[in-house]
């Protein structure tokens, strides 16, 4: 290492970064901690991370345990290993969707793991009428209502409002809710989203979505229009995000789109 190289404070071993007597795995602490470095903006896009003999030098762990902590960043999206290069914070928000569902939950969790989330509220609230038509409600009935900012190196890249059935969250704590997507949460509740529908339109920011996005009343932004739906086929989740269009990319990849699979859908109609 040479003079002018800095190494973060993350990895000085002074730090208690790692507990060994935790039921939590070493590799996965290591994990952990860079991540939350990377979704502060501590650690930003382009930042070069220390190899991994010298982190297991300086963390006091085997060389094997910082290549599994590096790698499980890698599979997160967070960041890009090469040969010659070494591992390099490549944190963005560039989201690829085909026609699969899991493809889908999976690019949901890499912006959710490429980004820290802020609660804002968590209420009960009587729906409005969309609302209660997307999930299916009877008009006026109360339902959960979460927003929260999703920040990316020091930036706020979208606001999002959730509508949910009463019950579903039950359990669950603003702390989980920081951590983790609904998507994975209600998941882990055995309320699994089948499928989506999702609409994309361009609107101008009102008042309260600007003041969340720290942005100016009436700027252009992308709204996201989602209704999650479980494999009974009810309606667990309704919504609706915001986003900074110079901070935000959506990418959509068609599959199947021969001449005579075409005729066969026409065929049908």
């Amino acid at each position: 290492m040479t003079r002018s190289e800095k190494i973060d404070p993350l990895f000085e071993p002074r730090l208690p970064l790692l507990n060994p007597n935790k039921p939590v795995p070493l590799y996965h602490q290591i994990y952990v901690a860079i991540r939350q470095k990377i979704q502060s903006g501590d650690l930003p896009t382009g930042s070069k991370i220390p190899g991994e003999l010298q982190l297991a030098e300086q963390l006091d762990v085997s060389r094997i345990t910082v290549k599994r902590a590096l790698n499980e960043l890698a599979q997160s999206g967070l960041v890009t290993r090469q040969r010659g290069r070494g591992t390099i914070v490549t944190a963005n928000t560039d989201l690829n969707f085909n026609d699969s569902g899991r493809d889908y939950v999976k690019n949901v969790e890499k912006l959710r793991n490429t980004t820290q989330a802020i609660i804002i509220s968590r209420e009960i609230v009587t729906a409005p009428s969309s609302v209660s038509a997307n999930l299916e409600l009877p008009n006026k009935t109360e339902v959960e209502k979460i927003a929260h900012c999703l920040q990316l190196e020091k930036k706020i890249l979208s606001y999002v409002e959730t509508f949910l059935p009463l019950g579903l969250t039950d359990g669950l704590t603003n702390t989980e809710l920081k951590e983790a997507s609904l998507l994975t949460l209600l998941n882990r509740k055995n309320i699994t989203a089948k499928r989506a529908e999702q609409t994309i339109l361009p609107v101008s920011a009102s008042e309260v979505v600007a003041q969340a996005l720290d942005a100016t009343e009436g700027l252009p932004l992308l709204k996201i229009h989602c209704v999650m739906y479980d494999y009974d086929n009810r309606p667990i989740q309704d919504i609706y995000a915001w986003y900074h269009p110079d901070r935000y990319k959506y990418k959509m990849t068609l599959e199947n789109l021969d001449g005579a699979n075409l005729t066969h859908r026409k065929a049908k109609k």
